[in-house]
């Protein structure tokens, strides 16, 4: 989709349709923060960033934006509230008695994983960013995690293959370590709701009305909003895939056994998630 897009979150706010979807996003965002006497800045946003060139710029005017409401302490609150919602919906498909964690992050889901079953977490990405460093952690690479095959009972990819420059590649990996199953949840574009019209809040409207191309440049800038400027410099290759995209990748190196559609599940990061279990 849009592949001829250099940087696909300023293309986005230049689409009426598009933006209004994201003003709604960052408006939740603002009242999460406790800072509703700065609800309507998300305008100004939109007046800087579209005069930008380049990604540095861009990134560059939305952390000064973001300071004026920004918080610390609300961030690492919102952090963890965010991980129970992983946290919880992954639990409950792992029946092994370890799993791994690749491209863990700040390690909060695994450990939200590791408090809901009975099952010892192994953490691993290219750096470690992780706030508690008391559990086994490796450094490791798309193409190279250093553990023998077989040798985890079930490998945890969370909103981690859209970040990967060869996704099938680290997907094959995953597979490789796997004993039992790999469990996956991806952002998708190109969905419906999974709930009635006269239940959906004022983003999930907005997200809806979308075709899919506009849903796919929402999607990015979303995920370029979340990594590089609430969070610092995590890679965005915008490398996201439609539903049958996904699967197709996955039946590759696995058996797709259940498919669970958890809609627009955080406001944090506000896309449309799906979780995937495959057997291997």
């Amino acid at each position: 989709m849009v592949s001829d897009i250099r940087f696909p979150p300023i293309v986005a706010i230049k689409d009426e349709a598009v933006w209004n979807a994201i003003q709604q996003y960052l408006r939740d965002i603002i009242l999460m923060f406790d800072n509703e006497s700065k609800m309507g800045i998300e305008a100004k946003l939109r007046e800087l960033l579209s005069e930008c060139e380049d990604a540095s710029t861009a990134q560059k005017i939305a952390r000064d934006w973001l300071s004026l409401f920004w918080s610390q302490e609300i961030w690492y609150h919102l952090s963890q509230e965010r991980a129970k919602i992983y946290g919880s919906q992954i639990a409950p498909w792992i029946k092994t008695d370890n799993f791994l964690d690749i491209g863990c992050g700040n390690g909060f889901v695994g450990m939200v994983i590791e408090e809901l079953t009975k099952s010892k977490g192994i953490y691993c990405d290219t750096i470690d960013y992780r706030i508690s460093r008391n559990r086994p952690f490796l450094v490791s690479t798309e193409s190279n995690i250093p553990l023998a095959s077989a040798s985890v009972g079930t490998v945890v990819l969370s909103a981690v293959l859209h970040h990967a420059k060869y996704p099938s590649v680290l997907f094959s990996e995953a597979c490789r370590i796997a004993r039992q199953r790999v469990i996956v949840k991806e952002s998708v574009f190109g969905e419906k709701p999974i709930s009635t019209n006269d239940t959906l809040n004022m983003l999930e409207k907005a997200y809806f009305s979308l075709n899919n191309e506009q849903q796919y440049l929402y999607t990015c800038f979303i995920d370029w909003f979340y990594n590089n400027i609430f969070e610092r410099d995590v890679a965005v290759p915008f490398g996201f895939k439609n539903r049958k995209e996904w699967l197709d990748l996955f039946n590759c190196h696995g058996t797709v056994e259940q498919i669970i559609q958890l809609g627009l599940d955080d406001k944090l990061g506000a896309l449309y998630h799906v979780l995937y279990i495959i057997s291997v």
